[in-house]
């Protein structure tokens, strides 16, 4: 338990500021004050602020307050804020500080979610907050979207699904019985495919639909509709899940206006070059 403890204070502590304040322990070269001791208190996170509460857990928060003083000082002794290896992390801390707090201006601090969207979302898209919903679906999987793209042509023009399933899907174990996949609950399916099934209406064929397995047609053949959960039970999931999409397309804008400004221009044979470079054949 103590070196957890001690992993957290100096996780949390490294590094900050003397404060003023009553002196509770004092040594060569250095000193913890009373506002100090106070002040990195207050940073332990939640989960472990419970072995501080009492006497002996301060007690032993002092003692590692100490410690980090000691080897603070043992790292001037021996002069590694002068050494390469320190310089260079310095540098790389600096650019990761710069970095997260221009994020949080500009993709944070940006991106709000209030009520009435969250109740119309809610509203909208009550099909996404049903417990043990199912769905039954068919899919055709081919390779690009230029096939993709064919396949709901022939189906525009009359053409059976599950005879072009047999014919041209590449899920072998669904082809052979005309793209059937059964039923499924949420959660079961990856979630590019999964978002667009349950959105479809009965009979309703999708438009293709990319994921890591190539091209999907998807087409709902039966629901089994779920019990629709209470608002206030999923608003602080959906706050969330909102935010995250916002901060993305936040950030996703931010950073096409800086390539865009910033007129890149990538010197392609150099870099083809690069991705063409042979591993050397083991001898």
């Amino acid at each position: 338990m103590k070196k957890a403890v001690f992993l957290i204070v100096i996780a949390l502590l490294l590094g900050c500021a003397k404060d003023k304040g009553e002196v509770l322990a004092k040594f060569k070269g250095g000193k913890v004050t009373s506002d100090e001791f106070k002040k990195e208190l207050s940073k332990v996170p939640d989960f472990a602020k419970g072995i501080f509460e009492s006497a002996e857990g301060k007690k032993r928060f002092l003692e590692d307050l100490i410690s980090r003083e000691l080897i603070y000082f043992d790292a001037k002794k021996k002069k590694i804020d002068k050494e390469k290896e320190y310089l260079d992390m310095v540098e790389r801390f600096k650019r990761d500080a710069l970095l997260e707090i221009l994020l949080k201006r500009e993709v944070e601090d940006k991106a709000k979610v209030d009520e009435s969207e969250l109740k119309a979302y809610y509203d909208s898209n009550p099909e996404e907050f049903r417990l043990n919903e199912e769905v039954r679906v068919s899919h055709i999987l081919v390779k690009t979207d230029a096939e993709a793209r064919d396949v709901i042509n022939r189906l525009k023009g009359g053409t059976d699904f599950g005879k072009l399933a047999i014919e041209l899907s590449q899920d072998p174990a669904s082809a052979k019985k005309g793209g059937e996949l059964g039923y499924f609950k949420r959660g079961k399916m990856v979630p590019e495919f999964e978002r667009v099934a349950f959105k479809l209406k009965q009979g309703e064929i999708s438009e293709p639909v990319r994921t890591n397995f190539g091209y999907h047609i998807i087409k709902l053949t039966g629901r089994k509709q779920g019990q629709l959960v209470e608002y206030a039970k999923v608003t602080e999931v959906l706050r969330q899940r909102l935010l995250r999409e916002k901060q993305k397309k936040i950030f996703e804008e931010w950073v096409a206006g800086l390539k865009k400004d910033a007129k890149i221009d990538i010197n392609e044979k150099a870099f083809k070059s690069l991705t063409e470079e042979k591993k050397e054949s083991p001898k």
